[in-house]
């Protein structure tokens, strides 16, 4: 971190062009930059941008040359895979599997090979991720118990993603196993998590409303956004005729208002009331929605107009 208006500061960012606050610059061993980011992010945009600061299109192009050429010396070819790995590369699995699979046991327990393995961890179907398993005392003499939880826990929410989106019921099955077995403290509410994020993905409304129904039960003390109560609540008036979790639905959208009263969780508590059949609750709320809409000078309130007009009209 450097304070560009003291000491050596003004130097730094002159020879670097910083005019912008806060700018990241990621500088390599040679002291050429060769990433820059202006601006404030988020941890997860956060942690995105530091990949690309880490990918080095110079050393890269040159690896990539060498690994074409025939080259399979151990070093060159585990900093090729990282950079194909920062890069989000598509022959990044196929080069990763072939030179992990082509290394001795002794080379895979290096300190510098660990802490490969360690980084390429990034889901369950990985070579990284079943040397990670295989050798998982080492990791955790070397990373930490801790640490090492946290990232079968993290590979396995990572696979989450790819089985959702190829609707794997045995890859979202290994999934939910490999998090029961993680040892991570959070573990069951994570599971609980990957299911209801799987079930929606894949728009299993009965087994999404039941897991819904059973991670608000479990973690809802924790929830402290009130989006996340409206979003379950609209999603539950969009797929589920379920009255049983409907009125889960209507708890839950009043626990949103009371959180932070605002046009969308209000038409979402109308929306649920309507589907209920409390048509008066529901012009009520239909009504304060659009008020609120226009207090706000939001742009569409429309569908919340359209309901009341429904509503009145029946």
């Amino acid at each position: 971190k450097v304070d560009a208006e003291k000491g050596e500061g003004p130097a730094f960012a002159e020879k670097y062009k910083v005019n912008r606050y806060p700018t990241l610059l990621y500088i390599n061993p040679e002291g050429e930059m060769i990433h820059r980011a202006i601006g404030f992010r988020a941890p997860k945009p956060f942690i995105a941008e530091g990949r690309k600061g880490l990918f080095d299109e110079k050393k890269f192009k040159a690896l990539e040359a060498d690994y074409k050429s025939g080259k399979r010396e151990v070093t060159m070819v585990r900093d090729y895979v990282q950079l194909l790995f920062l890069a989000e590369a598509k022959d990044y699995e196929e080069v990763a599997n072939d030179f992990f699979s082509s290394l001795t046991p002794d080379q895979i327990t290096t300190p510098d090979m660990l802490k490969t393995i360690f980084m390429l961890t990034n889901g369950i179907t990985t070579k990284p991720f079943d040397l990670l398993m295989k050798n998982r005392s080492l990791f955790e003499e070397t990373f930490g118990k801790d640490e090492v939880n946290k990232k079968i826990a993290e590979a396995s929410m990572g696979s989450l993603k790819k089985a959702a989106e190829t609707r794997d019921d045995k890859l979202f099955k290994k999934v939910q196993k490999t998090l029961k077995k993680s040892g991570h403290p959070k573990a069951t509410t994570l599971m609980e998590q990957s299911a209801l994020q799987y079930y929606e993905h894949t728009k299993n409304w009965k087994k999404y409303a039941k897991s819904v129904s059973k991670f608000v039960q479990n973690n809802g003390a924790d929830i402290k956004d009130w989006k996340v109560y409206n979003h379950f609540s609209w999603r539950f008036y969009e797929h589920v005729d379920n009255k049983k979790y409907l009125q889960q639905a209507k708890e839950w959208s009043l626990k949103s208002i009371e959180m932070n009263s605002n046009y969308h969780n209000n038409d979402t508590y109308a929306a649920i009331l309507y589907k209920l059949g409390d048509k008066s609750g529901a012009i009520v709320a239909a009504e304060k929605a659009i008020s609120i809409a226009k207090m706000d000078k939001v742009k569409d309130y429309s569908a919340t107009q359209k309901l009341l007009e429904k509503i009145i009209a029946e």
